[in-house]
């Protein structure tokens, strides 16, 4: 290893501060690694130590630790002093790598021409500490990102060290905390997708000071294989965009040095081939990674070479062994899991059958607070109180453990990303309601709040789909107007970001919501064309202004006809495609709803069309961040609260109490109708016979095809 005095060089003022974050788990040698980082003169070394008992660090004023209470992965514990990192740039080393002086000179030549790409480094191949296996793995592993790097579009380097800017974490997001493995792949793809160059510096260079021994290298390709297939097999939109920068030849070498050996034992065995064929087919075998893997032999000194040849077939070995436990791992728990949503999906049946007040539907406002003040929304009575009221996580956890399965979760507010937890939220809801989507509306203003929330939302999700809907009411003089300047250019900022995801999380649907009010009706239908072309969403929710506090107040004819007008526009675009497809099952679903949902709310509103019994109160309910239970946003018959711990604040006893029993036969009784959207979806999915419509779209592959709305009463 190249030694360095512990020196700290003059730098000018001008120059970019550094942070350096180093994850830990274990034992490691901090005073070595350490001392190599003093002369980079850093603002700050930050430990990040998940260990139950940290290493005593030496006393270097710099220095700081952060213990993380519970274990975390390595994109976890890097992220958890980014976060907390002051400098310019962010300098991530790994507990057991040693920068070289070298490498100390380049980031201080990075720093001065303050660059805003990923800077990875490569291992010395020339430490003192390394024996012939760990020269081999090095000589390997430089191949890969020195050589094969420069081949692949989706690149990556090795995150033993890796220097960046702070503030990239606004173009990129962070490093997913819930990898195992690959969180380097999975940080570099979302980098390229957002613009970000990836580079391998070969002056960067550091000394691997873990040292393998035979079994520990067999242990460790095995167990990183197992991780590898693991994080491929439950990430597959995201792995299956790279390569693991690994030649074919290279790959076909490993695995056939370990399975040819086999086979001709089996043929000679069956006196299919001589003993004395079979012996010169093997040792061809044993021989042909130094022709079929030149790049890595041809470099290598003879000792490394025949340590290669020795662990060529044994890394082979190790690699098919934990690539088939990870198979049997992951699907055998994918059979368990489909399994256990046989169950989820027997108890949505039974709430559809029997419609006894537990629902399907949630609607759960998680904030009243908004940073906007638009005239037709129905909170704006009620933004400026001095404490809105917002249910804390425990609550939520409580909560959604009484609601159980649902098919469909939306949170509203408010502005929802104002919560700094929202991601918590969502977890929370995705392990104890387990909903096919959760859907979230935004007015789009804060766009870093709102990319980095959402992407650790579909970072953390196994199964489902997400719905990010940007609330857009009119072409940009008209939106700007009712919500407020630079309104268009914050939310046109914030869609761009979350085009980005979506890109690498299908997942994630994107739509628009417009609502067609008194400002804004004569912007229809041409502005429905605006959004398409300029957005281009998976949907657009066409909304129609409406009165809480009088649910049959009549909506002006002008508004209305615009209402029509852009409904039939969106039909059109619908049936040509010209919107961005669905990147999930049920897609053909919501396009099938949103026709029927939309004829439904016009005959409503049009002709005061009595046209389904309402499921609200039966199927759906309403939950507000003050934690009163409603059927609906429109009715004002709350049934309960949730807030608290006494047997009355139980969701489940709530919706089946007797203010709720009541409501619902209120609801039958009196031919409920209105043009609350939330629970119209609901209705065109379970009421009949409007949901007989709506499925003989769907099974007859008609989810596209327009459907006129009424010129005048059906009945």
């Amino acid at each position: 290893m190249s030694q360095t005095a512990i020196q700290t060089p003059v730098i000018a003022s001008s120059a970019p501060t550094l942070s350096i974050v180093i994850p830990v788990y274990g034992a490691w040698q901090a005073t070595r690694v350490l001392g190599a980082l003093l002369p980079l003169a850093a603002l700050e070394i930050l430990v990040c130590d998940s260990s139950p008992a940290p290493v005593a660090l030496p006393d270097f004023p710099t220095v700081r630790l952060i213990h993380l209470q519970q274990r975390a992965f390595p994109g976890a514990a890097r992220n958890a002093g980014w976060q907390q990192a002051r400098g310019d740039y962010v300098l991530f080393v790994d507990a057991d790598v040693v920068l070289t002086q070298e490498a100390c000179h380049f980031v201080h030549r990075h720093l001065a021409a303050n660059p805003h790409d990923l800077a990875f480094g490569l291992y010395t191949q020339d430490c003192a500490d390394y024996n012939s296996i760990c020269r081999f793995i090095t000589t390997m592993q430089r191949q890969r990102f020195e050589q094969e790097f420069s081949r692949n579009h989706f690149r990556y380097g090795q995150s033993s060290h890796v220097l960046m800017r702070r503030d990239l974490y606004k173009k990129m997001g962070y490093f997913n905390p819930h990898l195992r493995m690959h969180e380097d792949k999975e940080i570099c793809i979302r980098a390229i997708n957002a613009g970000v160059d990836i580079n391998v510096y070969p002056e960067f260079l550091a000394d691997h000071i873990k040292i393998f021994s035979f079994i520990d290298l067999m242990k460790d390709h095995g167990y990183k294989s197992y991780l590898a297939r693991e994080t491929q097999f439950n990430n597959p939109d995201i792995f299956n965009k790279v390569e693991n920068q690994l030649s074919t030849r290279f790959k076909t070498s490993l695995i056939t040095s370990f399975i040819s050996p086999i086979l001709l034992l089996l043929l000679a065995g069956l006196n299919i081939l001589s003993a004395k064929v079979a012996g010169g087919i093997f040792l061809g075998m044993v021989l042909s990674p130094l022709l079929l893997a030149h790049e890595i032999f041809i470099p290598s000194r003879l000792k490394e070479k025949l340590t290669g040849i020795l662990l060529w077939p044994c890394m082979g070995a190790t690699i098919c062994i934990g690539v088939m436990l990870a198979n049997v791992r992951v699907y055998s728990r994918a059979l368990i899991r489909k399994i256990r949503y046989v169950a989820v999906l027997a108890e949505l049946g039974k709430r559809v059958f029997f419609r006894r007040g537990m629902p399907v539907s949630i609607i759960h406002f998680v904030t009243s607070r908004c940073n906007l003040r638009c005239e037709h929304c129905f909170y704006k009575e009620t933004l400026d109180l001095k404490d809105p009221g917002e249910q804390d996580l425990l609550q939520l956890e409580k909560t959604t453990r009484e609601i159980g399965p649902v098919l469909w979760y939306a949170l509203g507010g408010g502005e929802p990303f104002l919560r700094n937890d929202l991601h918590d939220i969502h977890r929370i809801i995705m392990q104890n309601c387990q909903p096919m989507m959760i859907s979230i509306p935004t007015n789009g203003w804060y766009t870093e709040k709102t990319y980095i929330n959402t992407l650790r939302m579909l970072q953390q999700m196994q199964r489902g789909a997400l719905t990010i809907q940007i609330s857009v009411d009119g072409p940009k003089t008209i939106h700007d107007a009712i919500r407020g300047d630079d309104s268009w250019q914050h939310l046109l900022k914030t869609w761009q970001k979350l085009k980005e995801l979506q890109r690498i999380y299908p997942q994630l649907s994107l739509g628009i919501i417009t609502v067609v009010n008194h400002t804004n009706y004569l912007s229809y239908p041409d502005f429905i064309d605006e959004i398409t072309d300029t957005f281009q969403p998976n949907q657009i929710s066409i909304n129609l202004i409406r009165d809480t506090e009088n649910r049959n107040a009549e909506v002006p004819h002008t508004v209305l006809d615009a209402y029509k007008s852009a409904i039939e526009r969106y039909e059109w675009h619908i049936q040509h495609k010209t919107l961005t497809a669905f990147g999930y099952l049920g897609g053909a679903i919501v396009r099938a709803k949103e026709s029927v949902q939309k004829e439904l709310i016009y005959r409503v509103m049009r002709f005061n069309e009595f046209v389904t019994p309402c499921t609200a109160g039966a199927l759906t309910y309403v939950i507000w961040e003050d934690g009163r239970v409603n059927a609906c946003e429109m009715l004002p018959d709350t049934v309960g609260n949730i807030i608290g711990n006494n047997p009355e604040n139980n969701f489940s006893t709530i919706v089946k109490n007797e203010k709720s029993d009541i409501l619902r036969k209120k609801i039958v009784a009196e031919e409920c109708k209105c043009s609350y959207e939330c629970a119209m979806t609901i209705n065109t999915l379970f009421s009949w016979p409007v949901a007989g419509k709506l499925w003989f779209r769907v099974l007859s592959g008609k989810s596209s095809s327009p459907l006129p709305l009424p010129e005048t009463h059906t009945r």
